[in-house]
């Protein structure tokens, strides 16, 4: 810093002026001039990059506006094909022409042939029909042979109806008079009891009685009202007992129809769950590398226990098992009958030494899992042999037994099942209806135990003659090569299952809802009956309770109301007993009425079956008539019939031959075409346009050959010749804008880059500003600081002398000589 600068900053007045100087200090300016420059250069050269962009534009319109102008010609190899495409497409139509009049001839030909067999056949029927039309002629006359005696017996029924019906009417006509008399005397008895009424009422207003009568008729009210009630409770009580046993019988209706339901659910229940534990078992075991995998998971647990103990060394001899693993099938049908007979051997274990028994059998109680069944018969000490023992009881069949259907991997386990489960005494015949054939015709195999068939079940007899065991439902099959298949096929039968059972649920539940509501409506019923019972109890002591008191009042009368009382209750008697008879008298007059009717119903009902079998004589006399007319046709056409087939066998054998001579032009027409190049292919391919199309096609496209020909500015090789120039025109203005891109991309790297560094350098710059200043504060005592706004380019200082004095002030007028030095000292330190 030179004197200059020193009075230069000295002189300063405003913060805009400190601001400069200190920019200026540090050459702050030139670097933000250098930053400027690099941003005014990219900006140059990102004007070029759109400058070469725009000359871009017209060189893009040419080549399009060529292209479009490229496209629209058509270059003369094209028509040419075109041309030749569409020569080949009307010898192709010639030949397909050739092939449709070749399949029409065909077509023809078979419809002959079929309008022949036609013929045949309704030839055949005309004559079939021969027997038939005079078996169904006698028919009919035995028909009208049997109503014409039908209908005599008809007139007869009718003559002796008439007699009887005479007898009825005489009967109606008695009881109508008898019911009149009947009535004109229950009138005259009504009469009379209604002339003692009056009497009775007149004698009891002269001894003042009425309150009594009053009483007697509210008595007399309420007892009908009473016996009212009775009768409504009894009828009532019979309705809800009628309903009760209905509902019943409903109830029991339902259970039986619930029962077979509730069966067959149960049953498909069972199923289910027999399905289920069978694909549970055998859950995640298929698809194993192993056969003892098909045994389930606890098989695959002691295989692997076994396992360890033989890797342990903790076994005195060989192990070998489970047998599952040791022995394949031959013949995959046989599966079944196979593993019955084995049974639970699949899962055994065969030891060479007795004493390895223990270990195995304390080291799966240890693990806490079920031992396997252990098999040994050598002993201690001793060795598996190598070779297969001979058994000279093996049973000599045409089957195969189970050893026979049997490959063992180790010839011990083979002695052993063989000697143990007699495996070869055990014939497997294919079929259940053989082997009870065997059994039924005495048929004795030596050395035979039983006999087993493709489904498990066993054959066998005894002292009691033959013995049949039903195989168990058949299960998933471990020696079966389709062991997954079978799996999926148990899935697939349980979900076939589950939805059989899903369609009789609504069934089912729809049934038990019906026997919740009946046994509830029954309970309902039941409490009404008792409800009815109680409520008639109640009733009838009541009735009986008015009745005495009505005849207490009875007995109290005076003596003459006393004797009109009795003549009224025996006239009474007598006008029930007359309306007794009047009721039993129109009864029988309904009756007799009744029988009237019926008879004449009957009579009426002969008559019409008379004359419906009249109608019925005259129409099996039409249809005789109708089966003789049928049976002249029949005839008739069946000698036009054999004149018809020699006319169209001469007809088919002449389009046979029109046939043969239109294949040989057809043929001649498809192998030209293929020697001439066309593939087989196209031949198939039916050609859509006429003829007349295809020519005048032709015609164009030689005509535009031409013109083509003689017009080379409006060629298509002309237009390629001006885009190949345009596009490298294109190629060269691309490559400068890429190149331009590039440095524009630098640029504006270097931009931002210069611009970071320069707020770095700058925010530095006031750092060290700001803390070389106030350590000078402090080593003099003063307290002082700096404020810099860079966006508005301004520089405060802010110094107070003494720290005593709150007043600041903000230039460094106020300080000394000496201090002001100072400061210029603490300047021209920090730039050095």
């Amino acid at each position: 810093m030179n004197q200059d600068t020193c009075r230069s900053f000295l002189n300063s007045k405003t913060p805009k002026e400190l601001y400069a100087f200190f920019y200026k200090a540090p050459l702050l300016d030139d670097l933000e001039k250098l930053v400027e420059d690099t941003r005014l250069q990219a900006d140059e050269s990102l004007t070029v990059v759109h400058q070469k962009e725009e000359e871009m534009k017209p060189i893009n319109e040419a080549i399009e506006t060529w292209r479009k102008k490229q496209a629209k010609c058509i270059r003369p190899e094209t028509i040419q094909k075109d041309i030749d495409n569409y020569e080949t497409d009307l010898k192709i139509k010639d030949c397909h022409s050739l092939k449709k009049v070749l399949d029409d001839a065909k077509r023809e030909v078979l419809t002959a042939e079929t309008n022949l067999a036609d013929h045949e056949a309704s030839l055949v029927r005309s004559e079939e029909k021969i027997p038939i039309l005079e078996e169904r002629l006698q028919e009919e006359r035995r028909k009208e042979e049997e109503l014409r005696a039908g209908m005599e017996g008809s007139s007869k029924a009718v003559s002796d109806c008439r007699p009887e019906m005479a007898k009825l009417r005489a009967a109606v006509q008695d009881a109508q008079r008898a019911m009149n008399d009947c009535a004109g005397e229950l009138k005259e008895k009504k009469r009379n009891l209604a002339s003692l009424e009056t009497q009775l009422d007149t004698a009891r207003n002269q001894q003042g009685l009425q309150e009594d009568d009053q009483r007697r008729i509210e008595l007399e009210t309420r007892m009908d009202e009473a016996s009212t009630r009775i009768e409504e409770c009894r009828i009532n009580r019979d309705a809800a007992a009628a309903d009760k046993r209905r509902l019943e019988e409903e109830l029991t209706d339902l259970k039986h129809r619930l029962e077979p339901i509730l069966n067959v659910w149960n049953a498909e229940q069972r199923a289910i769950e027999n399905l289920d534990q069978e694909i549970r078992k055998h859950q995640g075991t298929h698809g194993g590398s192993s056969v003892v995998a098909r045994l389930g998971r606890e098989a695959v647990q002691r295989k692997q226990i076994i396992d360890e103990l033989v890797q342990r060394n903790a076994l005195k001899g060989q192990i070998l098992g489970p047998c599952v693993d040791l022995l394949s099938l031959r013949d995959q049908p046989y599966s079944a009958a196979v593993e019955r007979a084995v049974g639970p051997w699949l899962r055994t274990y065969i030891l060479e030494d007795e004493r390895d028994r223990q270990v195995v059998t304390e080291e799966f109680r240890r693990r806490k899992v079920s031992p396997p069944t252990l098999d040994c018969a050598l002993g201690s000490g001793q060795k598996f042999p190598t070779t297969e023992m001979a058994f000279n009881d093996k049973c000599n069949a045409p089957f195969p037994t189970v050893a026979d259907l049997l490959t063992f991997k180790h010839p011990y386990v083979r002695n052993v099942l063989v000697d143990a489960l007699n495996l070869h005494q055990i014939v497997v015949m294919p079929t259940l209806e053989q082997a009870r054939k065997h059994f039924r015709d005495d048929q004795k195999f030596p050395h035979c135990r039983y006999i087993l068939d493709l489904t498990a079940n066993q054959h066998s007899s005894d002292a009691d003659g033959y013995q049949f065991l039903p195989g168990q439902s058949r299960g998933v099959s471990v020696l079966a090569a389709d062991f997954e298949a079978q799996i999926e096929e148990k899935k697939q039968e349980r979900d076939d299952k589950v939805a059989a059972q899903e369609t009789k649920r609504e069934e089912k539940q729809q049934l038990e809802g019906r026997i919740k509501t009946a046994q509830h409506q029954i309970a309902q019923k039941k409490l009404e009956l008792t409800k009815l019972q109680d409520l008639e109890n109640r009733t009838q002591a009541q009735l009986t309770g008015m009745k005495n008191d009505l005849h207490s009042m009875k007995t109290s009368q005076p003596t003459d109301i006393q004797v009109l009382l009795d003549e009224m209750e025996e006239l009474r008697g007598v006008v029930e007993q007359l309306q007794t008879q009047f009721d039993d008298l129109k009864d029988a007059h309904t009756k007799a009425k009744s029988k009237e009717a019926k008879a004449d119903a009957n009579l009426k009902a002969m008559k019409e079956q008379g004359q419906a079998e009249l109608r019925q004589q005259d129409q099996i006399l039409a249809d005789i008539l109708k089966l003789e007319n049928s049976l002249e046709r029949n005839e008739a056409d069946i000698q036009n019939a054999k004149k018809t087939l020699a006319a169209k066998g001469k007809e088919v054998e002449a389009r046979k031959a029109e046939v043969e001579t239109k294949k040989a032009a057809f043929e001649e027409s498809k192998q030209a075409l293929l020697d001439s190049g066309v593939p087989i292919e196209r031949l198939k391919v039916r050609v859509k346009r006429t003829q007349a199309e295809l020519e005048e096609m032709i015609h164009q496209l030689e005509t535009r050959l031409r013109l083509i020909n003689n017009d080379y500015e409006n060629s298509w090789e002309f237009c390629q010749e001006k885009l190949d120039d345009l596009i490298s025109s294109k190629t060269s203005v691309e490559a400068q804008i890429v190149s331009a891109k590039k440095i524009v991309e630098l640029m504006g790297k270097n931009y931002r880059l210069r611009a970071g560094n320069f707020t770095v350098a700058r925010d530095k710059a006031s750092e060290t500003l700001c803390a070389c200043f106030q350590t000078m504060m402090e080593d003099r005592q003063y307290d002082g600081r700096i404020e810099l706004d860079h966006e508005a380019r301004s520089l405060t200082f802010h110094v107070n002398p003494h720290r005593k004095t709150q007043q600041e002030d903000s230039s460094i007028k106020s300080l000394s000589g000496g201090e002001r030095l100072v400061i210029f000292y603490t300047e021209a330190k920090r730039w050095t």
